[in-house]
């Protein structure tokens, strides 16, 4: 059988037991049943005389190394001469990645006239019609792509994933040995960390860990929601002893490991591996019950398509497909499970703008997926698109492609996008289905639903028959599906709400302004900012460089939505904004002492991020707002490192301060 062209990208990078060398001794065709493909390309296209057999094994070999140029080339000269409706299916997609897209439903019309009308395999038929719907999928012009050119490499770069305060993606560089793979003729795959700097950008690349990676092939990975636990695809085997299948070659398995606090323990494979198939791509859903991945075994709609294990009774239960309207004939990979509930793949099967295309689905009120649908462009192109991610607000996130224009065979690409975050922890709200034990939502907010009215929030949510219940600090809220989690691989990824102690009632002013005072006079004779302790309103006359804290702009720990309280206090920037259209502000944001000082650093920008983008959807101009982060350079009482404070304290160094830049 030869893999689909996806498979180059999955990570079956077989590695074939015993060592075959490059010598004029060794027959092209022992090296392509071997699965060397790169080396076999060189020796049949060095033969005087070429036969069908070999134009084959070249064309096959070009398109399992992605080389969609070459693979047409070749495919053009076999289809000439055979019959066999899998090459015209293949010439088809060479040409649909290469743009000659007229060419390209020619034969993949003939593919389906070759197989038969009555065949399941509609393939042919569908990316046809994909082909002329191709005009109708979204373009959405707001979002900003940018090639990650300080991580990316000469070789593949692919499939990230947030972790901490950086991301982790897996990577073809060298780094333990000069091996390399045959199949591809590239140094085999393992696991980086690149950070992000103070203004966003990833930087500082190293390897990932020297106990996950290993001589062979690590891939993409999935983290639980406290990075304690990993889920990775890796070459099968443990403590370095291999487990080959009945052909000697490796197949790919979803490892497991805990972060001790130190370092990662030893990898352990997942129960439901098997020997003979791949299962690799995992994805973990918000709760940590819920394991996706991608599979070959047997029994799917064809290729690889995407499964579904859930954590019952201590262990992985028997992995479930998702069915045909995500799965196709084809090749269905690289899923990744959003807090939402959005399901993110790639798929060569549906039908897009060439190659793997990215494609996303959901449940309807019956649990059920909906039909896939394509992404469109500028996460798309004509190349391969896939390992797509996104943070809970929607608002950033990353992809590979190996679009033209970029560093190496496969690059990955971050975005931006210019969405309404608020109806995104909506739509969070909203996703509480049946597969989603307990879901813990911090700081809902939305126009028409408030944490203080529990009623409009369970008529909100009442299509999917869930429990809510308003936390006694009224900021958050808790959704309790009808299918009770039971025996979760670990605690549940988002803490359980602690009660924050009650801030002192804002003073009023005699002249009827309200001159916010969020803390007592004790601490402000204690805090060591210069800021000033009044909201912006409270003074008829503002000058360049005044700083204001704002009323009740607080965060939990560790997070990076504001309390439902301070969206009230950020109306009241909305409003002074649009009074006075010729002001300019920086919005910063401080963490408490406690953490990491790059994370706190970080978690300061993600929170001030996550003010402006309010801001934005009411209207305010970007290019009024500077969003910055301090981390816990500017504490403003006495809660430093070292120091104990009770938490009424810390949350005051969690606040977000307005200063005017620009009149």
């Amino acid at each position: 059988m030869f893999y689909p062209k996806i498979i180059s990208l999955l990570l079956v990078f077989s590695f074939i037991i015993g060592n075959l060398c490059a010598q004029t001794s060794v027959k092209p065709e022992k090296l392509y049943d071997n699965l060397a493909y790169r080396e076999a390309i060189n020796f049949y296209e060095s033969k005087d005389e070429l036969n069908l057999e070999d134009m084959t094994k070249i064309a096959n070999g070009y398109r399992l190394n992605h080389d969609t140029e070459n693979a047409a080339l070749w495919y053009e000269q076999v289809v000439a001469q055979s019959d066999d409706p899998i090459h015209h299916l293949h010439f088809a997609q060479a040409l649909q990645s290469n743009g000659s897209y007229e060419m390209a439903k020619k034969y993949f019309l003939l593919y389906n006239q070759m197989i038969g009308n009555h065949s399941s395999d509609q393939r042919g038929t569908q990316l046809a019609a994909a082909i002329d719907r191709m005009n109708d999928w979204k373009n959405e012009t707001d979002v900003v792509l940018k090639e990650e050119k300080t991580i990316n490499s000469p070789n593949l770069d692919f499939s990230p994933t947030y972790y901490k305060d950086g991301i982790v993606f897996v990577s073809s560089r060298k780094l333990l040995s000069d091996q390399k793979d045959k199949w591809t003729g590239d140094h085999f795959m393992n696991l980086y960390y690149a950070t992000q700097n103070d203004e966003g950008e990833l930087e500082e690349v190293a390897s990932f860990s020297k106990i996950i990676n290993s001589k062979y092939h690590e891939g993409p990975v999935a983290f639980n929601k406290s990075y304690n636990k990993i889920f990775f695809t890796r070459n099968d085997h443990v403590k370095g002893k291999i487990r080959a299948n009945k052909k000697g070659v490796m197949k790919l398995g979803i490892f497991t490991a805990m972060n001790n606090g130190d370092q990662w323990t030893t990898p352990k494979p997942l129960n439901f591996n098997t020997k003979e198939h791949e299962e690799c791509h995992p994805t973990l859903s918000a709760d940590g019950t819920h394991l996706y991945f991608a599979s070959d075994r047997p029994g799917g709609e064809g290729g690889m398509d995407i499964y579904v294990a859930k954590f019952k009774g201590g262990k992985w239960g028997e992995p479930r497909n998702l069915g045909p309207n995500i799965n196709t004939p084809g090749n269905d990979a690289f899923p990744n499970i959003h807090d939402d509930g959005t399901l993110y793949f790639a798929s060569d099967g549906w039908g897009g703008l060439g190659g793997l295309d990215i494609f996303q689905s959901n449940k309807d009120e019956e649990n059920q997926w909906k039909k896939a649908e394509n992404m469109g462009q500028p996460y798309n192109s004509r190349k391969d698109d896939f390992g797509f991610v996104m943070n809970i607000l929607g608002t950033e996130g990353y992809f590979n492609s190996s679009r033209d224009g970029g560093s190496g065979k496969d690059d990955i690409y971050s975005f931006n996008r210019n969405i309404e975050s608020v109806d995104q922890v909506e739509k969070i709200l909203k996703s509480g289905n049946k597969e989603n034990g307990n879901i813990t939502i911090y700081n809902f907010i939305n126009n028409k639903f408030s944490a203080d009215n529990p009623k409009e929030v369970k008529d909100a949510i009442k299509s999917v028959q869930a429990n809510v219940a308003v936390s006694k600090s009224k900021k958050s809220i808790i959704i309790n599906a009808p299918d009770k989690v039971v025996e979760p691989p670990l605690p549940l990824p988002i803490e359980p709400i602690i009660p924050q102690p009650i801030l002192n009632e804002p003073k009023i002013a005699s002249t009827g302004q309200n001159t916010i005072i969020p803390i007592t006079e004790s601490e402000k004779i204690e805090a060591n900012s210069k800021a000033p302790y009044e909201t912006f309103e409270a003074k008829k006359e503002i000058k360049v460089g005044e700083v204001f804290v704002l009323k009740n702009v607080y965060y939990e720990y560790n997070e990076h939505i504001p309390l439902v309280e301070g969206y009230k206090e950020l109306d009241r920037v909305v409003k002074f904004l649009k009074e006075k259209p010729e002001v300019s502000i920086e919005l910063s944001s401080h963490t408490d002492a406690r953490g990491r000082t790059r994370y706190n650093t970080y978690l300061s920008r993600k929170r001030a991020e996550s003010a402006k983008a309010y801001l934005l959807k009411k209207g305010i101009s970007s290019e009024r707002i500077k969003a910055k982060g301090y981390g816990e350079t500017m504490l403003i009482n006495k809660c430093a490192d070292g120091v104990k404070c009770d938490e009424s304290k810390h949350q005051l160094n969690r606040r977000t301060e307005i200063k005017i830049l620009k009149l």
